[in-house]
């Protein structure tokens, strides 16, 4: 059974539709990796794919908030990428602290991941709004935005 914890879309506007759009890629691949089965006797194999999932999330935040566009969403909440860039950051603190995991690192990973997937869908989706992205979600968008 999958859990839903966050909820967005991809932006197809400027930079995005040339090269994709790093921060819904960034939302999707926590998602991927919280959902990955534990298993006690293959824990390594799992750390090794969940650690890679977060850093292609990490390097998603870090293309958005490093390109050269100004962010919109960031201009109505200027805090914004400091608290996506902090809660990836954080993230993979925990990675690199982790050795091989036991059951409560990987509970503690998952809610690190949970944490950042709500983070850049918040941002993602004032985002959209400041865009003025349509849809047929706009309006749900609109609502968890503010």
């Amino acid at each position: 059974m999958a859990y839903v914890y966050s909820c967005t879309y991809p932006l197809a506007s400027g930079r995005e539709r040339r090269g994709g759009d790093p921060l819904y890629a960034a939302w999707a691949s926590l998602g991927r990796a919280r959902e990955l089965p534990f298993d006690e006797s293959a824990s390594a194999a799992w750390f090794d794919r969940f650690t890679l999932l977060a850093r292609a999330a990490a390097d998603g935040v870090a293309e958005h908030v490093g390109c050269d566009e100004r962010c919109p969403a960031a201009d109505s909440h200027p805090a914004a990428h400091d608290e996506v860039v902090r809660t990836a950051a954080r993230l993979l603190a925990t990675c690199t602290s982790t050795g091989i995991p036991e059951l409560r690192d990987v509970i503690a990973l998952n809610e690190r991941a949970i944490a950042l997937e709500i983070v850049i869908a918040r941002h993602q989706n004032r985002l959209r709004v400041a865009l003025g992205v349509s849809g047929a979600a706009s309006d749900e968008l609109a609502r968890l935005a503010s």
